[in-house]
């Protein structure tokens, strides 16, 4: 009977792990890839000019998640930002996923609470309170 030794992961160079990191870094803060529809680890790749299996392996173990969580958290960090801003009213909860990349209500909803603990609605609700607590805070100071 034939055994087999278990696959071990792709394992980076920590001077690999630092350029890759830096990359990524930049080409994410100044493009927003993860606001396309369906944006794909080789669509990445080819973005960056890095193979996708080294990208894979730095996100995997540097990042400690797979590739579709890293561009849905990035998509959720944006949707805060949006929401957090005064012209958030132009958008409904559906309109906003797409603003954000993601292709259905459902992913969106799944992919928000996963990584703020709340729905989107709700989240919604907490923020525009709050930015009205401080719009009538600045009104008594004035």
């Amino acid at each position: 009977m034939k055994t087999y030794k278990p696959l071990r992961a792709f394992e980076l160079p920590p001077g690999k792990c630092a350029a890759i990191s830096s990359v990524l870094c930049c080409f994410i803060e100044t493009n927003k890839p993860f606001l396309r529809q369906r944006y794909r680890i080789d669509e990445l790749s080819r973005d960056v000019g890095i193979p996708s299996y080294q990208l894979s392996a730095f996100i995997n173990t540097v990042l400690g998640c797979n590739f579709n969580d890293y561009i849905n958290k990035m998509r959720v960090i944006h949707c805060e930002e949006l929401m957090r801003q005064q012209d958030i009213d132009q958008f409904n909860i559906y309109g906003l996923a797409f603003e954000c990349g993601f292709h259905n209500r459902n992913s969106f909803t799944v992919a928000f609470k996963k990584f703020t603990g709340y729905t989107p609605s709700f989240y919604l609700k907490l923020v525009r309170s709050s930015l009205c607590m401080e719009q009538a805070a600045l009104t008594t100071l004035s």
